[in-house]
This record gives C-alpha cells, structure tokens and sequence, in this order.
C-alpha cells in the first residue's frame, strides 16, 4: 500500500489527474478490504472508512490554512460541528459511477454533477464547494487528504490481526520477479 500511496503522489506532480483521481477513489476500497475479517469490503465499509480517516484530514488542512487570528476555540467547535460537506457514501457513489461507467453522475448522488477541480485554473479554491446543484472538489487536495489518511491508517492497522493476513496476500511488486514463475524481471502480482 505505501508503494500504491508513493505513486499516487508521484502521479499527482507528473499532472496525470486522471490515474491520480483513479487511484484515490480506490484507497478507501483497498484499505477497507485489507482490514476486513474476510479481506473483502462493501460499500459501508468504503464510506465509513472515508469518513474516519479522510474526513480528519480536511478539517486539519482547513484549519492550517486559516490565519492565525482567526484560530480560536470558537471557530474550531464552529467548523467541527459543520460536519464535512462530502460524505463518505457520496464519495463511494461517485467512485462507482466513475470507475465503473465513466461518468460523475450517479443516480444516488446529492448532486445532479461532482466536478473536480484541476490546479492553476482559478486563483480561488473550489474545495467542497456547493454551485447550484453541483459539487467541486480541489483534486490535488483530495489526493492529497486520501494519502494523508491511509498512511495514518497505516499506522493504526499494522498489528491487527485481518490487516496482517490480508496484507500477505495482497497485490505487490516484486522486483526481479517471482521464483519458480518468472525470474529475473520485475512483475505485479
């Protein structure tokens, strides 16, 4: 998975958005099967997953960006009790929607469209930003609060006990390959 989180970043900088957008609307699957006492995760996995460990990253971002005179108690408990404006059962509409039949729009979703935003358009940030019926997500920063969290969760799961077994089956890169199948070049499996 660090490696998966490695590309992902390294696709983000090359400007590749749509692998990069690809990719983070998996993480949550990928992560919520890993933990899952079958290895596989459904749909309520992916969105409570999304919802504990994506949610954070964007309330702390936000907060980090805000000027330091406008960080009080207040204004914590004000943007904490907003909630988040992308719930994670949207997300996982929006991810079926667009990896299964390349569309952003879901007959599930809030939205009539999800867009998501490119860097360099705008001088403004269009981060979970209602617009009529729509939604408009910053993609890098999307990516970047998805990575965020799945190296936190990284960190939770590494001794539970589904984690480590599933781990051992998942999907990897071996470099110089896989003795007695293919030797001496580099494979996925």
């Amino acid at each position: 998975m660090k490696e998966v989180l490695d590309q992902l970043e390294a696709s983000l900088k090359a400007e590749h958005y749509y692998l990069s957008l690809m990719v983070a609307l998996t993480i949550p699957d990928i992560a919520s099967g890993l933990q899952h006492p079958n290895g596989a995760g459904f749909g309520k996995d992916y969105a409570e997953w999304f919802e504990r460990w994506v949610h954070p990253q964007h309330f702390e971002r936000s907060w980090q960006r805000l000027s330091e005179r406008y960080r009080t108690e207040d204004m914590k408990a004000q943007m904490a009790k907003g909630g988040h404006p992308f719930p994670g059962a949207a997300c996982y509409s929006f991810r079926c929607s667009f990896l299964h039949h390349a569309t952003t729009q879901h007959f599930k979703s809030p939205w009539k469209r999800i867009m998501f935003i490119e860097p360099g358009v705008s001088t403004n940030r269009w981060h979970y930003t209602e617009l009529n019926d729509a939604m408009m997500i910053d993609l890098p920063m999307f990516c970047e609060e998805v990575v965020a969290g799945a190296r936190q969760w990284l960190e939770f799961v590494k001794d539970d006990e589904h984690f480590i077994r599933n781990n051992e089956r998942s999907v990897r890169r071996y470099v110089g390959g896989i003795d007695p199948y293919i030797v001496g070049v580099d494979v996925i499996s």
